[in-house]
């Protein structure tokens, strides 16, 4: 798959996407309970799925579901069927299926990066082992196919599958940098695609398709999720160079370490290639935090912040071109706010 860069829209093109939106402030504690109400019907169709799991694979998913977590793509499931003038119940299979995907890849990628936390609890590779974490992760994957089955939809079902499929590439382009040659910018932006930006949009693509929106819906918030994925995904990337450990519910520095190839790496490369070498030293370890936090300064000195910034904005511009069909709706402004929220997120990570 490839990843074309697009300009970003005007301030004018924005500002009329967003007209006939209320303000934030207007809404805040009718999406609250929009919140609240999405969340507990996700938490009831996850968790009867959970509980099919045997044994260890059923208690290290169910800990990790439990441990919290933003639980962001089931809510995109929810927000978009109801922008789309459906009705979120009509949505829940779509919305267990991708809470499920997104914990079995968890699961998985704590035993590939050897993570020993997540959402502040240790990972279940370190309390069950690597086995029970990768088989409760595979066991997730099945039960997301399942519970797709409900929905009695091939182009859902065709659809999960291409995801999977796109989660798996995205892992491997990861693992193929690791330690060897840089990557470059056109590479980081495809693992995020991938790795994020597949089932952020398969979340938004999802609940258009279960409120039998239209193909023009459809299209609009398959384009909202995969920019709102790899936007997400960036600053992620940046909150690893400086976030709280404890905000962040895992070890800060994780991508050094672990010599994973992300666009802050790239760019401060580019601005100070001397960085390679630190870099090397501490992929190849053991290093200790004071030194990965001494290289994180160096690259968030470097100017790489604040063109991974720019570069988010640009995903963020065309995920809010997505929202354009869309009549108004708190549904539609809690997406608009998510939008708002993933730029705060990395400005936070940057004026850290």
């Amino acid at each position: 798959m490839s990843v074309v860069a697009a300009a970003p829209l005007s301030p004018a093109t924005l500002e009329r996407l967003a007209d006939g939106l209320p303000g934030p402030a207007q809404h805040l504690a009718e999406l609250a309970e929009l919140h609240r109400q999405l969340d507990a019907l996700v938490r009831q169709g996850v968790e009867a799925w959970l509980t099919t799991l045997p044994g260890q694979a059923r208690e290290a998913a169910g800990a990790l579901f439990e441990a919290g977590g933003k639980r962001l793509r089931p809510a995109l499931v929810m927000l978009a069927a109801q922008a789309a003038g459906g009705r979120p119940e009509a949505a829940l299979p779509v919305a267990s299926a991708v809470e499920l995907l997104h914990t079995g890849t968890l699961l998985h990628d704590d035993v590939i990066d050897q993570g020993e936390q997540r959402r502040g609890q240790p990972t279940a590779r370190v309390v069950y082992g690597n086995s029970v974490a990768v088989l409760a992760g595979d066991y997730c994957f099945f039960a997301a196919l399942e519970a797709l089955l409900a929905a009695n939809d091939a182009a859902l079902m065709a659809r999960a599958v291409e995801v999977a499929r796109e989660l798996a590439r995205g892992e491997l382009l990861q693992l193929e940098r690791r330690g060897g040659a840089p990557a470059t910018e056109r590479e980081c932006l495809e693992i995020a695609a991938c790795k994020t930006g597949a089932l952020f949009a398969f979340a938004t693509w999802g609940g258009a398709r279960a409120a039998q929106a239209g193909p023009v819906v459809e299209a609009r918030l398959d384009q909202l999720g995969r920019h709102l994925g790899v936007a997400f995904q960036l600053a992620d990337d940046l909150l690893d160079l400086g976030a709280d450990p404890q905000t962040l519910g895992k070890e800060l520095g994780q991508d050094l370490v672990g010599g994973t190839p992300t666009l802050p790496l790239v760019y401060a490369l580019e601005a100070d290639p001397t960085l390679a070498a630190s870099l090397a030293e501490l992929a190849a370890g053991p290093t200790t935090p004071e030194r990965c936090a001494e290289v994180a300064a160096r690259i968030r000195t470097s100017g790489a912040p604040e063109r991974v910034l720019a570069r988010l904005r640009v995903e963020l511009s065309q995920a809010t071109a997505g929202l354009a069909p869309l009549p108004p709706s708190p549904a539609r402004t809690a997406l608009a706010e998510l939008l708002r929220r993933v730029e705060r997120r990395a400005l936070e990570a940057i004026s850290r």
